[in-house]
């Protein structure tokens, strides 16, 4: 019961609180569609209140204790209660609008059945990568530039909509509003320019030079959040990112050779695949690359993935057939 309430209320935008009456006729429309459950609608809201506490009253009305129960319990049913729609309604809920809701369902569902996610989601943005991968930055033809740079900003730039600004420190205001203000001029041009809904916008100050400072705006996208997962699900999938023990000195010597560089103080620069930008020249590209891998590091690694996509393809269940066998 608690598994199917928790799956209305993802459905139902989230909703996590309710008049009493509401909640009773909520779950007693789930009860008379569950065949098996004999229970009375009014026990069981005065038990989620009582007995065991997941719900807290207040005044006149009643919600979950947590988020997080809500999430919870609605993952535990996407992983045990929906059988073969399972990878359907993940595939659903990452394709949606509101995937941004759903960040901490595909996280607790990696650790409840990793193998239905990795057939469907995983898969789907494995699929991305590789089309990816064989369409952008083909227009970078300068000879100037190794293969292996451009090989390493695909994997970097994917999943990830990256605008950066070298601040003069003259101009630099340090406000709240500068960190929290998700309608600036900056970021608003970056989600234009990438074609980008996502409300989640990663910014930071990525270091500081002697006349600037380096600020990033990364917002976050569908594909970064899977690739956060596979993070610690298949590291061997992610190449390795900066140390931290490594990372100041990392900087420092990206803020050297940004400030001998052509790029130029108090402009936004977007990255993209386009050969005429000046952050896409042999001058900067490798520059670039230091400055992504400093700021945003993981990335996908083109031939393991293709690995396990093969992997995946031949046996969708993750092992599970195999070790079934002839009881199945």
């Amino acid at each position: 019961m608690l598994r199917r309430l928790g799956f209305w209320c993802l459905k139902n935008g989230g909703k996590i609180e309710f008049q009493k009456d509401e909640l009773e006729i909520i779950v007693q429309g789930i009860i008379s569609t569950t065949s098996g459950i004999n229970a009375s609608a009014v026990n069981f809201v005065k038990d989620l209140t009582t007995t065991v506490p997941l719900f807290v009253k207040e005044g006149c009305s009643l919600r979950w204790s947590h988020k997080s129960l809500m999430e919870y319990f609605s993952s535990m049913f996407i992983c045990n209660d929906v059988k073969e729609k399972q990878q359907s309604l993940l595939l659903h809920l990452y394709k949606s609008n509101e995937w941004t809701a759903y960040k901490n369902i595909f996280e607790l569902c990696a650790d409840i059945d990793f193998s239905s996610l990795r057939a469907s989601v995983v898969k789907e943005v494995l699929e991305e990568y590789i089309k990816y991968h064989d369409s952008t930055y083909q227009n970078i033809t300068n000879k100037r530039i190794k293969r292996d740079d451009i090989e390493k900003r695909v994997s970097l730039s994917f999943g990830k909509n990256f605008g950066f600004k070298l601040i003069g420190k003259e101009s630099f205001n340090f406000t709240p509003e500068f960190f929290t203000n998700e309608n600036s001029p900056d970021i608003l041009a970056v989600k234009n320019a990438c074609q980008t809904k996502s409300n989640e916008v990663s910014q930071e100050i990525s270091g500081l030079g002697r006349e600037f400072i380096i600020y990033g705006i990364n917002i976050l996208s569908r594909e970064n959040m899977i690739l956060r997962i596979l993070k610690y699900k298949l590291p061997s999938l992610i190449l390795g990112a900066v140390k931290d023990k490594d990372k100041d000195k990392d900087i420092e010597d990206l803020i050297n050779e940004l400030d001998n560089s052509s790029i130029k103080k108090n402009k936004l620069y977007i990255v993209s695949d386009s050969p005429t930008e000046l952050i896409n020249n042999s001058k900067n590209f490798h520059l670039i690359n230091f400055l992504l891998s400093t700021n945003i590091g993981m990335s996908l690694d083109y031939v393991k993935v293709k690995y396990e996509l093969d992997s995946i393809i031949e046996d969708s269940s993750n092992g599970i057939d195999q070790l079934i066998g002839e009881f199945g």
